[in-house]
């Protein structure tokens, strides 16, 4: 059995699982999870789980930031426009 990373918040009926990169492509992990969400599933639970990515966070994390700030420049202009229009 591996060392998964759960989280499990019986408030909010939630079932959150961290994998890294082996264990997304671990068989074996993938059927383990399916036993384990099992309980839960029949308690309808809502499931999150996450798998490490192949990308640089710092990297994707800094292009996203950019993006949204642009955006919001962008949408504050265009609201601008509109207000002077009327």
């Amino acid at each position: 059995m591996s060392q998964l990373k759960i989280e499990i918040m019986e408030q909010k009926k939630q079932v959150c699982i961290w994998l890294t990169r082996e264990e997304s492509a671990d068989e074996a992990v993938q059927k383990e999870i399916m036993q384990l969400l099992k309980p839960y599933r029949e308690k309808q639970y809502f499931f999150a789980i996450y798998r490490s990515g192949t990308q640089d966070l710092t990297e994707m994390t800094s292009a996203l930031l950019i993006y949204n700030i642009k955006r919001s420049a962008e949408r504050e202009v265009l609201k601008e426009k509109a207000a002077q229009e009327y």
